[in-house]
């Protein structure tokens, strides 16, 4: 029983390292809307706010997947958005 409890634990422990978050809506609607942004005119004629905009995707990413704090995310997620 022993052996079968231990094991039991190592595979959920494995298991749980490898699952990965799902980014909040807000942030995957930040992406889009860069990309989108990236593709048309602002590029050419708004290189000043993509690339605010791009900075701001990038802290909320950074919030996201390195910092793990999914509200900051989300906040930072709307200015990347409202950004591009």
């Amino acid at each position: 029983m022993r052996t079968t409890s231990r094991l039991l634990t190592l595979v959920v422990a494995a298991l749980s390292a490898c699952a990965t978050a799902v980014p909040p809506a807000e942030l995957v609607d930040a992406r889009a809307a860069y990309t989108r942004a990236e593709g048309g005119a602002a590029k050419t004629y708004k290189p000043d706010e993509l690339h605010e905009a791009r900075g701001a995707l990038d802290r909320a990413e950074l919030a996201f997947t390195a910092l793990g704090m999914e509200f900051k995310s989300v906040r930072l997620s709307y200015v990347a958005l409202r950004l591009a």
